[in-house]
């Protein structure tokens, strides 16, 4: 291996370490906002997350929208569609999109944002429940989007919403990259990607989202360095979980004092009547 390659990765590694030292955020979407539409459709409002300090300079939103059919006893994914979408800047420079969906599918939106001289790629995978088989007619549909930076979500979807306590793997497309892991905007952790360039993590159960409505969820954020100096973010939703909290012990317990509860009043209600 050359000393010069060598010292170029060693000097990449020192300013991934220093970025992360210094607590700097990554750029990611979050989804902001749901409702459900007076057709049957369903809207998603989608805001683009960064530093505050970080002013955009150029920004790009393309989508995919990937139906999903029942068929049989599970899903089947139909061919992806694409779409460019009109970006809204607000006060302050933030950013967001919304997105209409008219039918089961899920939501795959990209952008491509250059801050402080640095090129920005943020994605995210959002599922949608709409009925109205209605098309968003403030998108424009597009032959393929560009091909940028991108991850894929490649396991912790059995259920169809992520949960925390299940581990979540994500193609970052970057062989061995340091990945650092954000819930919410907080530093959770650093996972390196194996040779396939896919990274692991497992975000902890949180008491406090458990104990919030069945919307309630926190952003999960993988944060990929590129080689060329920019940065990718795949970021989704992890709600809370539905059954990796369940005490198995605890359930048999309940389940046993009921049953015995139930037979002591049928065997009592017996005994009155003779």
């Amino acid at each position: 291996m050359k000393p010069s390659f060598l010292a170029s990765a060693v000097v990449f590694l020192l300013f991934i370490s220093s970025r992360a030292a210094e607590g700097e955020l990554p750029m990611w979407w979050s989804a902001a906002e749901q409702e459900r539409t007076s057709d049957g459709g369903a809207a998603v409002t989608f805001n683009l997350l960064r530093s505050e300090d970080m002013t955009l300079e150029e920004a790009d939103v393309f989508y995919l929208l990937i139906p999903r059919q029942r068929s049989g006893g599970s899903w089947t994914c139909g061919e992806a569609e694409a779409y460019r979408k009109a970006v809204t800047v607000g006060p302050g420079g933030s950013i967001s999109v919304k997105i209409y969906s008219g039918r089961t599918e899920r939501i795959d939106l990209r952008g491509k944002f250059k801050a402080e001289g640095r090129i920005y790629y943020a994605q995210t995978v959002f599922s949608c429940y709409g009925e109205s088989e209605v098309m968003d007619g403030a998108a424009e549909r597009v032959a393929e989007i560009p091909s940028w930076n991108a991850a894929r979500l490649i396991s912790g979807n059995a259920f169809y919403r992520l949960q925390t306590g299940s581990e979540i793997a994500v193609a970052t497309g970057v062989p061995g990259a340091l990945v650092r892991v954000f819930e919410d905007g907080v530093h959770a952790a650093d996972v390196k990607a194996d040779d396939s360039g896919t990274c692991v993590y497992t975000p902890p159960h949180d008491e406090s989202l458990a104990k919030s409505g069945y919307r309630a969820k926190k952003d999960l954020v993988f944060e990929i360095a590129l080689q060329d100096g920019g940065y990718l973010s795949f970021s989704t939703p992890v709600y809370r979980a539905y059954y990796g909290q369940t005490s198995l012990a605890g359930g048999l317990t309940l389940l046993s004092a009921s049953a015995l509860g139930s037979l002591s009043i049928v065997m009592y209600k017996n005994r009155r009547r003779r």
